[in-house]
């Protein structure tokens, strides 16, 4: 009876987790888009980076400083 009981409860903390984190995974809507200035690169050769980020205006995208 008692590993029933543990077993019942653990089955309930499962979904209640799923039911409150199923929220948050639905509403993180990103859109990462990415384009270079050139289509052909010689190996070594520097090239711009076009990133556009598209989110929620409740979300905040962080960028990473690359160092040359």
């Amino acid at each position: 009876m008692n590993e029933q009981m543990n077993k019942n409860f653990s089955l309930a903390l499962l979904l209640l987790c799923f039911i409150v984190l199923s929220e948050k995974i639905v509403a993180q809507s990103v859109t990462v888009e990415a384009k270079m200035d050139s289509m052909q690169l010689i190996i070594g050769e520097q090239t711009k980076i076009h990133l556009r980020v598209a989110t929620d205006s409740k979300q905040r995208a962080v960028f990473p400083f690359l160092n040359e």
